[in-house]
């Protein structure tokens, strides 16, 4: 490669460039940040080169081309370049076409040109020049090895006399969605740079959420705040197991067409979040919603949360996160952050779930008596072993065959008709969450539990374990 002939290849590249972006403004587009800046890095490297070998040679130049050739490298490890320059082209492209309404001969120059764009082998060039010029062979080995990853190998844009412009844009902007990774699930594990479509089943719809009104509330408020990019600080949820953290997080997700659910791993947390917002972060037409759960604060290395939430950096606006514990956070994580604490599950929050339901089945105004029934019914069939916990997924359960058992429903009316009907014994609920405490955060946390909520005279037999 002479110096003549990447002279030629640079001054092709900055013209073509200068076609679609002499005038154009990209922060007036819908591009993030972080497209504009790959897309400048790119033209101050296309520059830079050509300083290099038109203007006296010096070692700044060099260093600047060794830095911004890495800097293109390591966002192309994120998002490839090729992919950037579709993107951007496509859209200038719309615009240019649609406002000027461009003849076919007009379309097939943007074309030519956008095609010499997406299959340029400049930084391969410059490569094969720097391996045959001693003064910056030497450079070689400053180079981020990852730069053989940049590949430009597009052919969107052949030219044809008998273009129909109309179908041919259609077809561009189905390339550039299938360009997107996220257009195939609503639903994505994640580790270590690698997306898989996930198929969630059996997850109830928003609607069906029954009982913990507050609670609700409040999920509703915080994700409708990050739909409307009215806030997105992450979101800390505590709970017992079983009180349905999981299902509420994923089902208020789901309710939102544009909003992306990333099932991370624990490690992610203490690793790649960086990476991973970096990820996200390129989509800014989306919404993603970042969800680590069972995750045990005492045992996490908080640093990566602590330096992009509130720290040095903040989330970008398309990306939100929830943790969901079964512990309680540290003080000073919760401060980065909402934090909800689910209610323990007790007869209250019972006769509401059972009442919802109810509701939803068409009884406008459910007696008492019949909620009471249904509840002390469902504390029988704990009591019976016919489940392991009390808590509102197995409450769920059990809502699920009354639903569609027409003769327990007929049973459980008679019941509440009678002069005298059951009432759910408050003491079950005690026990199990005593239980609970015990089995989360030990004995002191039982003897606080216990002062709050119960009297001194009541304290002894549930310390004993009775």
């Amino acid at each position: 490669m002479t110096n003549l002939d990447l002279q030629q290849q640079v001054f092709q590249v900055k013209q073509i460039l200068n076609v679609f972006f002499g005038d154009y403004n990209c922060e007036e587009q819908n591009l993030s940040n972080n497209f504009i800046r790959i897309y400048r890095n790119f033209k101050c490297f296309v520059d830079c080169l050509d300083n290099y070998l038109n203007i006296e040679k010096n070692d700044f130049e060099e260093d600047n081309l060794i830095k911004l050739l890495n800097k293109i490298t390591e966002d192309n490890d994120v998002y490839p370049l090729e992919k950037v320059l579709f993107e951007v082209v496509v859209i200038f492209l719309n615009q240019k076409i649609q406002k000027n309404n461009g003849s076919v001969e007009e379309v097939n120059f943007y074309f030519e040109r956008a095609d010499l764009l997406l299959n340029n082998n400049l930084i391969d060039s410059f490569i094969n020049y720097m391996l045959n010029h001693e003064e910056l062979e030497n450079y070689l080995d400053y180079l981020n090895p990852n730069f053989k990853n940049i590949k430009f190998s597009s052919r969107f844009f052949n030219i044809d006399k008998e273009i129909n412009i109309t179908d041919k844009l259609t077809e561009l902007n189905l390339c550039l969605k299938e360009q997107d990774q996220f257009a195939v699930s609503a639903t994505f594990s994640y580790f270590d740079g690698d997306f898989t479509a996930v198929n969630l089943t059996d997850i109830r719809d928003i609607k069906d959420f029954y009982g913990y009104n507050e609670t609700r509330r409040q999920f509703a408020e915080y994700f409708c705040n990050f739909q409307q990019g009215i806030d997105n600080s992450p979101l800390l949820i505590s709970s017992f197991p079983g009180l349905g953290k999981t299902q509420l997080t994923i089902a208020s997700t789901m309710q939102y067409n544009n909003m992306k659910l990333i099932l991370a791993d624990v490690k992610v947390l203490e690793e790649q979040l960086i990476k991973l917002i970096n990820i996200l972060k390129c989509y800014p037409n989306r919404k993603f919603l970042i969800f680590f759960d069972d995750v045990e604060p005492e045992k996490i290395d908080w640093y990566y949360f602590r330096t992009h939430v509130g720290g040095y950096h903040w989330l970008p606006k398309n990306i939100a996160m929830v943790i969901a514990s079964n512990y309680k956070f540290p003080i000073n994580i919760q401060s980065r952050g909402r934090y909800i604490k689910f209610p323990e599950f007790d007869s209250f929050i019972a006769k509401e779930m059972v009442t919802d339901n109810l509701k939803a089945l068409k009884m406008r105004n459910p007696s008492e008596d019949l909620v009471n029934v249904i509840t002390a019914d469902y504390l029988d069939n704990f009591g019976q072993q016919v489940f392991q916990e009390l808590s509102p997924r197995s409450l769920v359960r059990y809502l699920q065959k009354f639903n569609n058992d027409i003769k327990m429903r007929a049973k459980m009316l008679e019941f509440a008709n009678n002069k005298i009907v059951p009432i759910p014994d408050e003491e079950l609920f005690h026990k199990f969450n005593i239980k609970m405490l015990r089995s989360l955060y030990g004995e002191e946390a039982v003897i606080e539990w216990r002062n709050k909520y119960l009297g001194e005279d009541d304290l002894m037999p549930y310390i004993a374990g009775k």
